[in-house]
């Protein structure tokens, strides 16, 4: 998809959004952006010109239930995660070079024991982990529509995954054993609290349940997306949703 479609349609999200967010949380008028009053500071060797996208729509881009990934959409360059920042894998090229600096900072402060273990994810692929999904609940009793309806709390169908987008990273540490709620109780998971924002990534699915009915999904402290510096300051400062943030409405920044 191309870079001026995707301003269309992030332009026409707002409306949709505002009207699919509850009434207690939506808000009115436009709100002052917190970024260009923060002070970003690092420890280590750090790119500012990858972390900073300037709300460029193409790193905004919506992927939930309500909005699937188009079927010409172009996830750009990917590249193949390295060791040790991954198990394997690729992301979109400048969401794996803001990751490696966030990891680099991470390890800085003495937290090494984290890598990514899921990331970009093809249509078919997002395919067979849907099927399996649904078959292993399927084994512990449950009709095929209970199935469906349970796994579409914690996986998306194809189609509708953000990891297609090639923006998006699940981390785990040495001493899980599959991706779950343990993430939390790590030290990768409270730096990455702290943090994340600054390399332009944010908590996806948050845990209060009112996130959980604007995102569709199920807690995952594991799984974070790239959205650019600027965003993800807003969000994680705002503790809001990409959905939310999407809805508001900005004053334009003074120069």
């Amino acid at each position: 998809m191309k870079k001026h479609d995707l301003k269309r349609r992030l332009a026409g999200l707002s409306l949709g959004l505002l009207l699919l967010l509850p009434s207690c949380i939506r808000k009115s008028g436009k709100e002052t952006y917190l970024y260009p009053s923060v002070t970003y500071s690092y420890s280590t060797s750090v790119d500012e010109s990858v972390l900073t996208t300037g709300l460029d729509a193409t790193y905004l881009y919506l992927a939930n239930k309500q909005h699937p990934v188009s079927e010409d959409y172009n996830p750009g360059t990917l590249v193949t995660l390295m060791s040790p920042y991954a198990s394997g894998g690729k992301l979109e090229e400048r969401t794996a070079q803001a990751l490696y600096a966030m990891m680099d900072e991470m390890r800085a402060a003495g937290i090494s024991d984290v890598y990514v273990t899921s990331a970009y994810r093809t249509f078919s692929y997002q395919q067979s982990l849907y099927n399996k999904y649904i078959a292993e609940e399927e084994a512990k009793g449950l009709s095929h529509s209970e199935a469906v309806k349970k796994v579409e709390t914690y996986s998306a169908p194809p189609g509708y995954s953000e990891h297609q987008t090639g923006f998006v990273v699940d981390f785990m540490t040495s001493a899980m054993s599959d991706l779950d709620e343990s993430f939390e109780g790590t030290k990768a998971f409270a730096w990455l609290s702290e943090n994340c924002y600054r390399f332009g990534f944010i908590l996806r699915y948050p845990k209060a349940a009112e996130k959980i009915a604007i995102t569709g999904y199920d807690y995952e402290p594991w799984h974070y997306r790239f959205v650019g510096r600027e965003a993800a300051t807003e969000i994680m400062k705002r503790g809001i949703t990409l959905e939310e943030f999407l809805a508001m409405e900005f004053e334009p920044i003074k120069k």
